[in-house]
């Protein structure tokens, strides 16, 4: 059955008596959707469309009538229509959706989306069926927002080049007083060696002390900049190992009373780099705070799902403060009781951050705490792939 046969003409050139209300009805319904439909013969050429074509393209029935659809896109695209074309023509009975830039009777481009189907075997029918809509609106948008993008990258750059700059200044120039300061509490410490009375000796003592949490604030301070710098380099890494080299770091001119349990940890796809820094101030802060306990205990273990832990028995502290814990400079103990800069955990959250997983803590006054994180989604999925070897439980 040819195509021109089925197709009814619109209600206005045709009469009742002529066609039956179940066509009429038919043309009337595809007059009402918003979204243009064309049929196309076995030559893709036009031979019906609904009244939105006309709305959205400005050409009429009468213009379109027996053109090839590829006449109404614009130039630079009908290559790419030709090869779109013929994978319908090789698809029956198969939807097929396509982007394209149409031409508008008034000569301006304007972009379409929509499906075609391959219909040309159906007995009914025998034709490729097009719907689309004009999307130009959203098209531009999208163009705003590419550029918005791109505009907020280069100044994301432009940032990062002043972040650089300003921890090349610190690390240097903020460095060289505080070693000056530190030098000359030395000569002082040499030159009045056995005349200082003792709060004089007790003053220097405090210079001196200072002048080490300075310089340990600014080695936090740059690490906390340069953890936001660059993107993490993932690579699969043995967690076994970070925490096996932090244990040795740790260690060196320190001797701490603790049991530490290192349970099996997983190989997981990571910043190693990163995450040794993670580890290290997670560990570090197990031993600092378990210290004044009588047998001071240390967990480090994964649960299921990828739930990484550090525990300690140690100084805890009250739940109501946890969510001030990873702000910068926030610290939940005195120096007094315990040293430290109040950065650590700013940068392990920063870094589990930048690796797309959480973190979070469990603890209690008096009874130690354990503090949790996890990396992606992807390596929590991979974690049953990945499975652990344990280096055991030592004594330090």
């Amino acid at each position: 059955m040819d195509i021109k046969s089925t197709v009814i003409p619109k209600p206005e050139q045709s009469c009742y008596s002529t066609f039956n209300n179940q066509h009429l009805l038919c043309n009337l319904i595809l007059d009402t959707i918003s979204d243009a439909i064309i049929l196309l013969n076995k030559d893709f050429e036009i031979i019906y469309q609904n009244n939105a074509v006309e709305r959205i393209t400005g050409f009429t029935f009468q213009e379109t009538n027996g053109m090839p659809v590829e006449a109404f896109v614009l130039d630079d695209d009908k290559e790419e229509l030709k090869s779109f074309l013929e994978e319908v023509a090789a698809s029956p009975n198969v939807s097929m959706k396509k982007e394209l830039r149409a031409v508008h009777k008034n000569k301006y481009p304007l972009w379409v989306e929509g499906s075609i189907t391959n219909m040309i075997n159906d007995q009914n029918l025998h034709a490729y069926v097009v719907n689309y809509r004009d999307v130009s609106e959203r098209k531009k948008a999208e163009t705003v927002l590419q550029n918005v993008n791109s505009h907020l990258e280069e100044m994301v750059k432009e940032r990062t080049s002043d972040l650089e700059a300003f921890t090349h200044s610190v690390s240097h120039d903020l460095r060289a007083p505080v070693r000056a300061i530190n030098g000359l509490t030395q000569i002082l410490n040499k030159t009045l060696e056995g005349t200082l009375n003792e709060t004089s000796q007790k003053i220097l003592n405090e210079i001196n002390s200072e002048t080490k949490h300075m310089n340990s604030l600014i080695d936090d301070l740059l690490r906390l900049c340069q953890s936001g710098s660059k993107p993490p380099m993932l690579k699969l890494t043995d967690m076994n190992d970070l925490v096996q080299i932090t244990l040795r770091e740790l260690t060196i001119g320190n001797e701490f009373n603790a049991k530490i349990e290192a349970l099996p940890l997983p190989k997981i796809n990571c910043d190693a780099g990163l995450m040794l820094q993670v580890w290290s101030n997670l560990i570090s802060n197990a031993l600092k705070y378990s210290a004044k306990c009588s047998a001071p205990e240390i967990e480090i273990g994964c649960r299921e799902g990828g739930v990484f832990y550090v525990k300690d028995n140690g100084a805890g502290f009250n739940m109501k403060y946890a969510p001030k814990l990873f702000n910068v400079f926030q610290r939940l103990h005195s120096r007094n009781d315990f040293e430290g800069t109040g950065v650590g955990l700013s940068l392990v959250k920063r870094v589990i951050d930048k690796h797309g997983g959480e973190i979070w803590v469990e603890a209690a006054e008096g009874k130690g705490a354990t503090f949790f994180f996890t990396l992606s989604q992807t390596n929590a999925n991979q974690h049953k792939d990945n499975q652990p070897h344990a280096p055991g439980s030592l004594s330090m």
